[in-house]
């Protein structure tokens, strides 16, 4: 799921894409925020990004 957010997803458009609910989607990513140590959604991009070695996905 933090790869969506990397790829600019909204919490609405997780939602879709995944078929969960939008409370699913915000209580998974408070807990994904927890796990990695970030707090802002733009922390957790770079999280990401940095998981991948700076790449977009795709």
């Amino acid at each position: 799921m933090i790869d969506l957010i990397a790829e600019g997803l909204s919490n609405k458009q997780i939602a879709e894409t995944t078929a969960l609910s939008p409370n699913s989607i915000k209580s998974f990513i408070r807990s994904a925020y927890r796990k990695i140590g970030v707090e802002k959604r733009e922390h957790a991009i770079e999280w990401a990004l940095e998981r991948r070695g700076g790449r977009a996905a795709g």
